[in-house]
């Protein structure tokens, strides 16, 4: 019996070592095409193997649908979650900075480095207009856009916004002060 397993094992071996030489002399034998190799796809492609959408009604992960309608309602149902403190005021400086100034400025009057090339004139945040809406409206004018101005979902994380409006609102206490003070 353990001569048979022998043989059978010394076989089993031999097999084994001519297999892996015969791979080091001859490509492979591919019993299904593309296995191997698969054709390069570019995503703007415009084929059945590029620019799937995803399955309907599925959301990426950790984000939340934005569900309001309007600036009314958004007004209304939503709160700054984020209290005006300085830390939360300087986080949302450095990102009225990355975002918002090239067309807001650094005042927040609208008159950003891109003002005088852009078709319409680009409202300034710290007009009475501004000041008098509340945080939910203009956490839903960056969300979804409003005239020329296109949505920031996909660039401003949800909480971001919200430090941005602290920062919004900080600029236009500011120059409700520097108004006072000059008058």
């Amino acid at each position: 019996m353990k001569k048979i397993y022998l043989i059978l094992m010394s076989i089993g071996l031999i097999g084994m070592n001519m297999g892996c030489e015969r791979r080091s002399r001859e490509p492979n034998v591919e019993l299904i095409q593309d296995m191997m190799v698969s054709p390069a796809v570019k995503a703007q492609d415009d084929d059945a193997n590029s620019m799937k959408l995803p399955p309907e009604g599925t959301v990426p992960q950790g984000w939340t649908p934005y569900r309001m309608k309007s600036a009314e309602e958004a007004a209304e149902k939503l709160k700054n979650p984020f209290e005006r403190s300085l830390e939360n005021t300087m986080k949302g400086q450095k990102l009225y900075l990355t975002y918002c100034v090239s067309c807001h400025g650094a005042a927040g009057d609208g008159k950003g480095l891109i003002a005088e090339k852009w078709p319409a004139p680009i409202p300034g945040l710290t007009t009475k207009i501004v000041r008098d809406f509340k945080d939910g409206h203009i956490y839903h004018i960056v969300t979804v856009g409003r005239g020329l101005m296109s949505s920031y979902a996909s660039q401003i994380r949800p909480d971001d916004r919200w430090l941005i409006i602290n920062y919004i609102r900080h600029m236009q206490d500011n120059t409700i002060a520097a108004q006072d003070g000059a008058h």
